[in-house]
């Protein structure tokens, strides 16, 4: 990645560490098999859980991410469509209630997937860490649904999703080094930026944070 930019550094260097093992891999392949995961399909990443709802508050100074509805997506797809004439379109979202809202799109003639796996423990207004480390979810259901939908969405030949999400970030990065090349894509926020939230849009405890250091 030498010349090549940070961002292909940080992309080429996440596919890496990133590569599933045979256990990963076959959960991704039984998730696309069940769901009907076909090629050229759209990857939407739909952030309407706890982090959406922290960031656009006033004291985090994030407005951009603050929560959407699936219907603020759909122009996106559309154009997508428009474009390449693509109408499989991939959803994943940390809200089951997104998986409801597709319901009022479906008669455009787009080929709506999801997960089959129940994603229910993940919609919760509190912040998934703090769930994690008081032991009210299980870690392993929560890293097997994080990594088989990121790589899903990785795999999805455009994107539309956010970048101010890690996980959306992510999906970008692998996307790209798998490729070779960025996918199109739409951010529903911000731009990318390495290190993002230390560059860029700065939530309030950043300057407490360098302090601390």
């Amino acid at each position: 990645a030498q010349g090549l930019g940070v961002f292909w550094w940080n992309a080429l260097l996440l596919h890496h560490i990133s590569a599933p093992n045979r256990l990963l891999d076959a959960l991704v392949r039984r998730a696309k098999s069940e769901m009907g995961y076909r090629h050229p399909i759209v990857g939407v990443h739909v952030r309407r859980g706890d982090s959406c709802k922290l960031k656009a508050s006033p004291g985090y100074g994030m407005p951009l991410a603050a929560c959407k509805r699936f219907g603020d997506f759909m122009p996106h797809i559309r154009e997508m469509r428009r474009l390449y004439g693509v109408t499989n379109v991939f959803v994943t979202s940390d809200s089951t209630s997104v998986y409801e809202e597709i319901a009022e799109f479906k008669s455009e003639g787009f080929n709506f997937v999801h997960s089959r796996e129940d994603r229910g423990f993940l919609d919760h207004d509190w912040l998934l860490e703090m769930r994690l480390r008081m032991a009210l979810v299980d870690r392993q259901q929560v890293a097997d649904a994080t990594l088989v939908d990121t790589l899903l969405l990785a795999d999805a030949d455009f994107l539309v999703l956010g970048l101010q999400s890690g996980y959306g970030r992510l999906a970008l990065a692998l996307s790209a080094a798998a490729r070779g090349f960025v996918p199109p894509f739409v951010s529903m926020d911000y731009p990318w930026m390495p290190r993002f939230g230390m560059t860029g849009p700065r939530p309030p405890w950043i300057e407490w944070w360098r302090e601390e250091s």
